[in-house]
């Protein structure tokens, strides 16, 4: 799941549009390259977690508000997951 290379929709850009940030400014701020923040935006790659929580503070919100559907994504695999374990006891 976490290495499937799938495009999973984020709000980056909408939230760093909101603060009225340029990519370069948020870039500068986390210590990456304006490029690799635009590959996050666009969903082509994924910030680390100490960046993802970065982004969160400097955004004022939540990871779950940023990767929506990858958080739903994960929960529901988790669910899948879960049932296999009880099935196995």
């Amino acid at each position: 799941m976490a290495n499937d290379h799938r495009h999973f929709p984020n709000k980056l850009r909408w939230y760093r549009k909101l603060h009225r940030y340029q990519q370069k400014q948020v870039a500068t701020c986390l210590g990456v390259a304006a490029s690799r923040l635009s590959r996050w935006e666009r969903g082509r790659e994924y910030p680390n977690l100490t960046h993802l929580l970065t982004l969160c503070a400097l955004y004022q919100t939540l990871p779950t508000d940023l990767y929506g559907e990858y958080w739903q994504e994960i929960k529901e695999h988790l669910k899948t997951k879960q049932w296999e374990l009880f099935e196995q006891r």
